[in-house]
Formats: C-alpha cells, sequence, structure tokens
C-alpha cells in the first residue's frame, strides 16, 4: 500500500483493473449457477415427456371422465353482415386440462415448460369445435400461432389465435332500430359428457369484450353459459358467447331518414306552382317519385330478402305514399280545372240569332251558294217585273234567311260577282253592297270574339282552394305520421326475452 500511495499518477489505472477484474469474477459465478440448476434437463427434453405417451387415448382414459376448461379472450369484433346473417371476430382460443403422463420432475426451480407449437401435433387435443361456425382461420403469421404450455404436475395450456366467422339468425323487424343477440358455441364433436366435460375457466372465461368497438354497433351486454346438447350419438357440453348489439341510427339518418323527408317536402312544393304550370308540376311530381324509388331500391339491395315488413321499409313506404299522392293531387287540380271552366263557358255563351222551323226550310232548300245566288236574282225580277206589290215584310223575311245563309259561305264573300254587288233591290231599297259589308263585319266580330273566349282563362279559384288545403293537410298528416313512428321505435324500449343458451 506504501509502494501504490507513492504512485500517485498511477492510481487510477489501478483501480479500474481492479474493478473490471471484479466483474468478470461475478459474471463467472453466476454462470456458473445457471449451468448448475439446469443441469437437470435432458439433451432430448420432448422425446423424455412423450416416452411410452399414446397420443390416441385421452388422459384418464378408463377411469374417469376429463374436465376440460375453456377461455376466450375477444381481440376485436370486426364485422357484423346482416345480408349474409354472420359476425367476424377475432380470439385467443385457450383450453386447460390435466394429463397425468406428462408430468415431470426437473428441479424445485422448473415449474412449467413452454414448448413449440409444433409440440402440439404429438399430443392428445381435445376435439372442440364450433357448431355454428361458417369459417375458422387460424393465424399463421409468421408461424402458426399455437401454444402449448406444460406444468410439472401434467396440466396442458392449449392456446389459438383464431379468426371466426360464426352464424347469427337476426329478426330484422324493428331495422334500424333494432339489438341483436348473436351467440358463439363449443362443443366437443366425438366425446361425449362420460368421457369430457367442458366448463368454463372461472373467474376468466371471457375477457376482452370491452375494448371491442363497431363502428354501427354499441355492445350493450354480454353473456356466458352452458348446457347439454342431445344428440342420438349422445350428451355433449356446449358452452355459449352470447353479445347484444344495439345498432346506431347515425348511419341510416343521414342515408335514409333525411334523403327521404327532404324528397317528400320538394314534392310540397307543387302545392306552391301555379295550376296551369303542368310542365313544371309534373316533373316535379315525377321527380320525386323516382327519387324515392331509388332510395327504397338502394336500401333493400343492403338487407336479405325477408317477407315480412322492416321498420325502415315502413317509413320508406310511407314516404313514397305521399310524394305519389301529391303527384294525384295535382291531377285532381287539373281536371276541376278544366271541368270548371267548361262549365263557365256553358253560362257565358248565349246565341246571337234565334234559329224556327222557317229558317231550318230554308237551309234546307238553299244547300249551295250559287242556289242562293239564283233565288236572290229571281227574287229582283219577281219583284220588279211582276210583283210591283209585294209587301215589304215578306221581302225583309227572304232577306233575313238569306243574310243567314249567305254570312258563313265563304265562297259568296270571295265571289265579288259585279251582278249582285252593285245590284239594288228596286222594291226594297236594298243595298247588296252595303249588306256584304255588314256580313263580313259580323263574321269578324265573331271570330274576335271566339279568339278572345278560347285566350281568356278562368280566374279558378275554386282549384287553387284545392292546393291550399292540400298545403295544410300533407303538412299535419306528414308530422304525426313521424310522431307516430318514432315513438313507437325509439320512445319505447326494446326488450330481449330471449336469453343466452336458450
Amino acid at each position: 500500500m506504501t509502494v501504490l500511495g507513492q504512485l500517485n499518477s498511477g492510481s487510477a489505472d489501478i483501480i479500474q483493473v481492479q474493478f473490471i477484474l471484479f466483474a468478470v469474477i461475478f459474471t463467472c459465478c453466476v454462470h456458473h449457477d445457471g449451468v448448475a440448476a439446469l443441469s437437470g434437463l435432458p439433451s432430448n427434453l420432448s422425446a423424455t415427456l412423450l416416452e411410452n405417451y399414446d397420443p390416441m387415448l385421452r388422459p384418464d382414459f378408463g377411469e374417469t371422465n376429463l374436465f376440460v376448461s375453456v377461455s376466450v379472450l375477444v381481440a376485436s369484433i370486426e364485422h357484423i353482415s346482416e345480408v349474409n346473417m354472420d359476425f367476424t371476430m377475432t380470439i385467443y382460443f385457450t383450453q386447460i386440462w390435466r394429463d397425468n403422463r406428462l408430468q415431470f420432475d426437473f428441479g424445485p426451480d422448473i415449474k412449467q415448460i413452454t414448448f413449440d407449437g409444433r409440440l402440439a401435433d404429438e399430443l392428445w387435443l381435445p376435439d372442440t369445435y364450433f357448431p355454428n361456425d361458417k369459417n375458422t382461420k387460424l393465424q399463421d403469421i409468421t408461424v402458426k400461432n399455437r401454444q402449448i404450455r406444460i406444468r410439472a404436475d401434467g396440466t396442458v395450456t392449449y392456446g389459438l389465435r383464431l379468426t371466426v366467422t360464426a352464424q347469427c339468425l337476426m329478426q330484422l323487424e324493428r331495422f334500424p332500430h333494432d339489438t341483436q343477440m348473436c351467440y358463439f358455441t363449443m362443443e366437443s364433436y366425438g366425446y361425449t359428457t362420460d368421457d369430457i366435460s367442458l366448463l368454463w375457466d372461472e373467474p376468466y372465461h371471457i375477457s376482452g369484450v370491452e375494448n371491442a368497438s363497431l363502428p354501427e354497433f354499441d355492445i350493450t351486454k354480454y353473456d356466458v353459459a352452458s348446457k347439454i346438447q342431445y344428440f342420438t350419438s349422445g350428451d355433449y357440453d356446449r358452452l355459449y358467447i352470447c353479445f347484444w348489439f344495439e345498432r346506431r341510427i347515425g348511419y341510416f339518418a343521414f342515408q335514409t331518414y333525411m334523403p327521404s323527408i327532404l324528397t317528400v317536402m320538394l314534392a310540397w312544393v307543387s302545392f306552391w306552382i301555379n295550376h296551369e304550370a303542368s310542365s313544371a308540376r309534373v316533373a316535379l311530381g315525377i321527380t320525386t317519385v323516382l327519387t324515392m324509388t331509388t332510395v327504397f331500391s338502394s336500401t333493400r339491395s343492403s338487407l336479405p330478402r325477408f317477407s315480412y315488413v322492416k321498420a325502415i321499409d315502413l317509413y320508406l313506404l310511407i314516404c313514397f305514399l305521399f310524394v305519389f299522392v301529391a303527384l294525384l293531387e295535382y291531377a285532381f287540380v287539373n281536371y276541376n280545372f278544366w271541368k270548371i271552366r267548361r262549365n263557365k263557358q256553358k253560362t257565358k255563351e248565349k246565341p246571337t240569332t234565334r234559329i224556327t222551323n222557317k229558317d231550318k226550310m230554308y237551309n234546307e232548300l238553299l244547300p249551295q251558294d250559287d242556289v242562293v245566288a239564283i233565288r236572290l236574282s229571281t227574287f229582283n225580277d219577281y219583284t220588279s217585273n211582276e210583283s210591283p206589290d209585294l209587301p215589304k215584310k215578306a221581302a225583309t223575311e227572304l232577306v233575313k234567311h238569306m243574310d243567314i245563309r249567305t254570312r258563313n259561305s265563304e265562297s259568296l264573300r270571295k265571289r265579288r260577282s259585279p251582278r249582285y254587288s252593285n245590284h239594288q233591290s228596286p222594291v226594297l231599297g236594298f243595298d247588296n253592297e252595303r249588306f256584304s259589308r255588314t256580313s263580313a263585319s259580323r263574321t269578324r266580330k265573331r271570330r274576335c270574339a271566339a279568339i278572345t273566349c278560347r285566350c281568356k282563362m278562368p280566374i279558378g279559384e275554386e282549384v287553387i282552394v284545392i292546393d291550399q288545403y292540400a298545403r295544410a293537410v300533407f303538412l299535419l298528416a306528414f308530422i304525426a305520421m313521424n310522431g307516430t313512428y318514432w315513438w313507437y321505435y325509439i320512445g319505447r324500449a326494446t326488450t330481449i326475452s330471449q336469453e343466452c343458451g336458450l
């Protein structure tokens, strides 16, 4: 120590060398103890355990039935399909049983050994299957996800990571305001209750459900159950995992209900459009009907074909009836409009000339324009030569009937004959040119009156009243329908009478 104290410059190096020597000695001692602890393990451990082991026979064969405890850890619930009537989830499925043939004693420090999953091919395993399974996949990334752990007393823990698609029979009468119960079942395929008893591993029978989530459902409840299933081949233990899924209505509120409500309100716009704008009202009505048909078809395409009516089908059907009746309302308004128009025209029309039996006789005797001209010429000759004292009353009557016959005659108006245009009756003092102008004037007046009658449309206060009543009636009826619908399917509590395992 005196020499070391004199060498102050080299004291730091000597301390470091001493520390390194101490660390090396300590490591060697620990390694020696570990080797001593593992020196009791045989070189081929699996061969030693499986010596004289028959994997074809179950444990305790011929003595008593074997108890197999089951536990499930739900990693995730991926999908629930109404069309396929199933749900998909990923689980860690664990089975525990005791096999006395696998007991070992390799020292007090070795209480259990975890083996590679390939050892499962050389052991006896329970033949558990899933009765309502549609598709099950063992995850194999990066290797097959299997676990084998054996304890010193022979207790075997066998774990698998599975993705299971199980059948779920749904009742969709209240869709999308429904709550569905889906279950997952486990059962021994070949061993009856005399050989194997399946039971839940308490208290770890099921876990992980609280962390699972779905975009369209809420998991409101879950439970486990067990019962004995009776078959002709024997009695078998069956285990149940039950999930209650309550559907979220948010998706359907924005995808179905809101478009339907807006389409019905759009159909009411036609009640504020003038009844004379037939093209606008008909186009609007047909558009809303086709829109509701499209929404109804797209909704039903995502669901299985059931014979019963679902809640969403009922709502869409009522909305479809509202837009269809709105279109029929315009047909009713248009029919009444033209009916009232015809009635008003009949009441306003007054005959300008009274036609008697004598008028009809003259019309039959003068069927052609030329005959009228001949009769008029004959009358003039007759009054000037043979009968100068013809009463003016008879002559006036003949001229009146001539006027009736000729005022609508196109040939006489077009025929500008000098013989008749400038002729003046000596007896009557009647100017034919003046008569032609008077007749043409009357014809023009009648034509203008007819055109005015055709162009002037009636006001139609009666049909406007129909639209006014429709605005109020449709609005109140739609509000009442929505109140009743939402009270029945949302306000009332949904009761599920079916229990897990029943």
